[in-house]
């Protein structure tokens, strides 16, 4: 099993509503640039609407940038994901997008 440095949950910023179905995610640390992908999940469609994985057993310090047709971009930076003794520690963020 690996496990995701990076987990963001997108929501929509003025109603809750999950909107990763649609989402363009990326994080970069340095050079190394990575595009998040649905959950993992018994049930794809719903891992699909609430969050994208990226960074898979790779720590690092990331900048996260998140967009989706129709909202504002959401930015962070100085994400730290830790190198633990068997994985690395997930860092789970939520991005609220509000409409454009």
């Amino acid at each position: 099993m690996t496990v995701p440095g990076i987990v963001v949950e997108i929501r929509d910023a003025t109603n809750g509503r999950a909107i990763a179905d649609l989402a363009k995610v990326i994080v970069q640390d340095g050079a190394f640039t990575d595009s998040l992908r649905p959950a993992e999940s018994s049930s794809p469609q719903l891992a699909d609407l609430f969050s994208r994985h990226a960074a898979f057993e790779r720590a690092g310090t990331y900048s996260v940038h998140v967009e989706r047709t129709g909202y504002s971009s959401w930015d962070t930076v100085g994400i730290e994901v830790a190198k633990g003794v068997c994985h690395v520690s997930t860092q789970r963020l939520q991005a609220a997008n509000a409409s454009a």
